[in-house]
């Protein structure tokens, strides 16, 4: 299940006279067959100073405009149709959802966590993500209700600008498909296959061998189960899978809470190693459930800095391949602390 292959490389280093063997590994996703490569470290940024972020400027410049801050976003958002949801937007807690300005096919929601403008990470707490979670899950139910060709729902969050977000004020992207994405068409092609070929859920499969394993496994939290992926997609990468769940609209309010968590402690760790933008990634597929299992995954981006360097580079946007350059084992290692 886990196939890995090593290439060496000789150079002699600045300053030296001796060569030296430099080691790039290979490895292959178990469900995909996509490759990653771990890498040399290509860079030696300096972690973020939490007691005086430098995007602190940033952050209240951005402020005065906010369209989701209080005083502006009933206005400045627009509202669903009356058969969608009576008064035009969603509400749980301080969260509100409502549809994307710019969406991404038929079916395309934001959803706030509080009237905030910021918050830092390491700094979010359980409710704000169980209240944002609870709202989405009404959303997608109401939409499959209406909708029922609708089969694949996710659930997204960019973090600051250096993950792809567009606005400082934190919330979640809620995007519906009939059509499915490239990852979401591999998740449930892939997983059903497995099934077909080996009588067995490859979620299953991989849950037992992680744990047997415990190179990468990080916890279990009543049903889910915390790991790092074999062949990452990107840096620090954490997974969440759900047992026996493969529709967001199965998870009860305390399946919501105990994500939300696992969430926090992933974070905190990103934080304690200088880290802050991340992007979290949720995928529930209708009518695969006795193949898929739901998916979260959460990675690092670049740190928010003046004149960050992009951590995606020609390998991912043209190669089409990552590489990352910490071993998943070790994070999962310095991971077990924060689930304890």
């Amino acid at each position: 299940m886990f196939e890995r292959h090593k290439e060496e490389t000789g150079i002699i280093l600045p300053g030296t006279d001796q060569p030296v063997t430099i080691t790039t590994e290979i490895r292959t996703d178990p469900l995909t067959g996509r490759t990653a490569r771990i890498t040399r470290r290509r860079t030696n940024e300096p972690p973020i100073n939490f007691d005086d972020p430098p995007y602190r400027i940033h952050v209240d410049e951005t402020a005065s405009a906010c369209p989701f801050c209080p005083g502006r976003i009933m206005e400045a958002t627009p509202r669903f149709v009356p058969d969608i949801v009576p008064g035009g937007r969603f509400g749980s807690g301080e969260s509100i959802l409502f549809p994307n300005l710019s969406p991404y096919g038929r079916h395309s929601a934001v959803s706030t966590f509080s009237p905030d403008h910021f918050i830092e990470i390491g700094e979010f707490t359980e409710i704000h993500y169980r209240d944002n979670f609870v709202n989405t899950r009404h959303y997608i139910d109401r939409i499959m209700t209406l909708d029922p060709a609708v089969r694949y729902a996710t659930v997204t969050q960019n973090y600051l600008p250096s993950s792809g977000g567009t606005l400082i004020h934190p919330h979640l992207q809620i995007n519906l498909f009939v059509t499915p994405t490239n990852y979401l068409r591999e998740l449930a092609a892939f997983s059903k296959s497995f099934l077909t070929k080996t009588g067995r859920s490859f979620w299953g499969e991989l849950i037992a061998r992680e744990e047997a394993l415990g190179e990468r496994f990080i916890a279990h939290t009543d049903g889910i189960v915390w790991l790092c992926p074999f062949a990452p997609q990107g840096q620090k990468e954490v997974w969440a899978v759900f047992e026996g769940r493969s529709d967001f609209r199965e998870l009860s309010d305390d399946d919501l809470s105990m994500l939300a968590r696992g969430i926090l402690s992933v974070q905190r760790y990103w934080r304690d190693g200088g880290d802050n933008g991340f992007n979290l990634g949720i995928y529930s597929i209708v009518g695969h459930k006795e193949s898929y299992r739901i998916l979260v995954r959460m990675l690092v981006r670049t740190r928010f800095v003046p004149y960050a360097r992009n951590d995606q580079s020609y390998f991912e946007v043209i190669l089409g391949e990552a590489a990352t350059d910490e071993f998943p084992e070790k994070i999962a290692a310095d991971l077990k602390k924060y689930f304890e």
